[in-house]
């Protein structure tokens, strides 16, 4: 089983970076996929998940350490019937 990492933060202001991890925490949760949960608030991991994935913004998907992508990124995975693999499903 891979190990998934979904990055978010519950200090996020912006209504639509909100939204974005809500999106992806409902995708995983739909799959039935396992997963930890980083807020990244609660959690003083910020620099160690930057220094995967050369990215600040929340939410981020990490699979086996890989960076996966961003909430728009696993939707177009997600569209393009490729996400199940990444997560193991297939």
């Amino acid at each position: 089983t891979p190990s998934i990492v979904l990055v978010t933060t519950s200090l996020a202001v912006k209504l639509e970076t909100r939204s974005k991890m809500r999106r992806i925490q409902q995708l995983l949760n739909a799959k039935g996929v396992d997963y930890e949960h980083v807020d990244l608030a609660l959690e003083d991991r910020g620099d160690e998940i930057a220094s995967k994935t050369g990215r600040r913004e929340v939410p981020q998907l990490l699979v086996n350490g890989r960076f996966i992508g961003t909430a728009e990124d696993v939707q177009e995975f997600e569209d393009e019937g490729a996400l199940d693999g990444m997560l193991g499903l297939m």
